[in-house]
């Protein structure tokens, strides 16, 4: 039963790529002049995503009442080496990603729904050829670490920027290391899995909170800026990579700690 286990960690670093390409459906709605319907769709696809993680909470559940939950380090290494490759996938392939999504936006500005105009458009089937395009290209990927260009921003306004985007960006720690963690207190504790797996609500939503009360709000006044406004989804592309890291690295520390101490 514990491929049931691997596999359902491999599809939530899936879940995580698909909430993370939505900030980039803002940066087509710029590109089709139409950052509202940009906005609507990326927190369309935000809510599903989130949805589809607090899914998992029956599945971590059938698991841990079977004694089937059993994350290893070379686990832990897979799954994290998927979300890392995946995230890196949507920064270095930003303008291709953009284009695809921005056909969406278009049928949806046409009376489509998000659903119809992701089947219409065949959106699933490009996105899943993005990994191959990584492999053609090659030499010829963005540079992720060129510098973004906020040199419109007073230094007030830069530092307010990098604060927003490094706070919001640390909020996706809790985000990813969410089921990782609850499976280390699982296997800990095995007699109260139910109180572990309560706690996936909390960790899943702590950066919507801060993205609804202060990231969406400040980021709206450069709404007439579009090349800024894409810039500034470029870094925190940047960032949420960098977070999935640092949350990979705590939650090999815990699991360490708690297998070798």
């Amino acid at each position: 039963m514990t491929y049931i286990f691997v596999l359902s960690l491999l599809s939530l670093s899936i879940v995580y790529w698909f909430e993370s390409l939505g900030f980039l459906f803002r940066s087509a709605g710029f590109k089709c002049n139409n950052p509202v319907t940009g906005y609507s769709l990326q927190n369309s696809l935000g809510f599903a995503s989130r949805f589809f993680v607090l899914l998992f909470s029956p599945v971590f559940a059938f698991l841990a009442d079977t004694k089937n939950i059993d994350l290893s380090i070379a686990i832990l290494v897979i799954f994290y080496l998927c979300i890392i490759s995946l995230l890196y996938i949507n920064l270095s392939l930003e303008k291709e990603i953009v284009n695809i999504l921005s056909r969406v936006v278009k049928q949806v500005m046409n009376g489509s729904n998000l659903l119809s105009a992701i089947y219409h458009e065949k959106i699933l089937i490009d996105i899943f050829k993005l990994p191959i395009l990584i492999f053609k290209k090659k030499g010829k990927i963005v540079n992720s670490n060129s510098k973004i260009d906020l040199s419109v921003l007073t230094s007030i306004e830069r530092r307010f920027a990098k604060r927003h985007l490094s706070i919001y960006s640390y909020t996706y720690i809790p985000f990813y290391s969410c089921w990782s963690l609850i499976s280390v207190m699982i296997m800990q504790v095995p007699s109260k899995p139910a109180f572990f797996i309560s706690m996936s609500t909390f960790l899943t939503l702590s950066n919507t909170i801060y993205q609804s009360v202060y990231f969406d709000p400040w980021i709206s006044q450069y709404s007439n800026n579009p090349e800024l406004s894409c810039n500034i989804y470029t870094l925190l592309q940047r960032k949420k990579l960098i977070s999935s890291f640092y949350s990979f690295i705590i939650c090999l520390g815990i699991l360490i700690i708690f297998n070798y101490f």
